[in-house]
């Protein structure tokens, strides 16, 4: 269980670093996006492996470190735009289209 809630911690910090190295409100929005379909493929990969859980808290554990760290933006748009990029991501996978 600490295993875990270090990599949360990691995780956050690291949403929290991106998202602050990111110069303007669109960039943001777009790689809060893509991000989210990155997080999508780990949700899809996870789901064969082991309990699905862990992997929710690992792209919860993004999404509010990457939106706390956000200057420049609304973070209702920046939570959704993560969320539908692993929404749309995980999908693709299940489907085999990528």
């Amino acid at each position: 269980m600490e295993f875990l809630l270090i990599w949360l911690i990691c995780i956050a910090v690291a949403g929290f670093i991106i998202s602050l190295a990111v110069p303007g409100p669109v960039l943001n929005h777009m790689l809060a996006f893509f991000c989210g379909m990155a997080l999508g493929r780990v949700v899809h990969a996870g789901k064969k492996r082991e309990a699905f859980t862990p992997y929710m808290a690992i792209v919860a554990s993004f999404i509010l470190g990457y939106t706390s760290g956000s200057e420049k933006g609304s973070l209702l748009t920046i939570a959704l735009a993560t969320g539908a990029g692993v929404l749309l991501s995980y999908f693709m996978h299940e489907k085999g289209v990528v």
